[in-house]
């Protein structure tokens, strides 16, 4: 029932003219993960990317991570494999969440995307061209509009 509320208040959000925040394009990418629809979130993607919006490497990284309990290494290698076999737009929110794909892929089944991400992690987000900044330190993303 969330999926379809979700998915009901993204499609009016379109249809007054507005772009939907970046959240709920993560959040529908996930659902779509979760459901193994993985044409869905290609489309979903494609649609961040028509909308301008720039997700970050690290970003789609600690989307993934925030969200390890929904999906799994073969839900991420999947959603790679229909990201390589479909015609999506090259910008980089497209090949940084490639780049993101291949990094937890690339880690083997017997690791949990947790491995490669510390369980504390800030996210503030303030608006709808959100990027991350690590500060150039190393630490964790934090999400600000630009």
């Amino acid at each position: 029932m969330q999926c379809h509320l979700l998915e009901h208040a993204f499609d009016m959000i379109l249809e007054v003219g507005e772009i939907p925040h970046l959240l709920f394009f993560f959040e529908l990418v996930i659902q779509a993960i979760t459901q193994h629809n993985y044409e869905r979130a290609t489309i979903l993607v494609n649609t961040m990317a028509y909308a301008q919006f720039q997700g970050a490497e690290k970003q789609w990284t600690y989307f993934f991570s925030d969200n390890e309990d929904r999906i799994s290494h073969e839900n991420l290698e999947r959603l790679l494999d229909a990201i390589g076999n479909c015609d999506v737009v090259s910008i980089p929110t497209v090949s940084n969440l490639s780049r993101s794909l291949r990094v937890l892929c690339g880690l083997g089944t017997s690791r949990t995307i947790s491995h490669i991400i510390p369980s504390k992690i800030k996210n503030t987000v303030n608006d709808q061209n959100e990027v991350v900044d690590d500060g150039g330190n190393g630490n964790m993303p934090n999400f600000q509009g630009e």
